[in-house]
């Protein structure tokens, strides 16, 4: 996933901080709200997409280890297939955790600039 936004967000909202409060100037501080709001919607959506990738990667390895205990290709009993998918998973869940916890960044970054801005 690409992050070329944060770099136009910053710049949006640094524009919309010096742009003087005047009646004449309120149809482009509107239009810079507008792109800003755009941003904030186009980087949620990635959050989203990433996080809904990562819960089918996560279900693919469930029934991936499901599927080879019904063949009789991976035994439950040892420990070191088990050990391995069971790291897969934890894995996964670590990084759906990093994600929302990036996403409630973002959420609280944007909610920040709004209140201050």
């Amino acid at each position: 996933m690409v992050n070329n936004t944060e770099q136009s967000r910053t710049l949006l909202e640094k524009a919309l901080r010096s742009l003087p409060v005047d009646n004449a100037l309120s149809g482009a501080r509107s239009y810079i709200s507008r792109a800003l709001s755009e941003i904030n919607f186009v980087e949620k959506r990635r959050v989203k997409r990433a996080t809904h990738q990562n819960e089918r990667d996560q279900k693919t390895l469930s029934k991936q280890w499901e599927e080879k205990i019904k063949q009789g290709l991976a035994n439950p009993l040892t420990p070191f297939g088990t050990l391995s998918y069971i790291d897969r998973m934890i894995k996964a869940e670590q990084l759906k955790s990093e994600q929302s916890k990036k996403q409630n960044q973002v959420k609280l970054d944007a909610d920040m600039e709004t209140f201050l801005g």
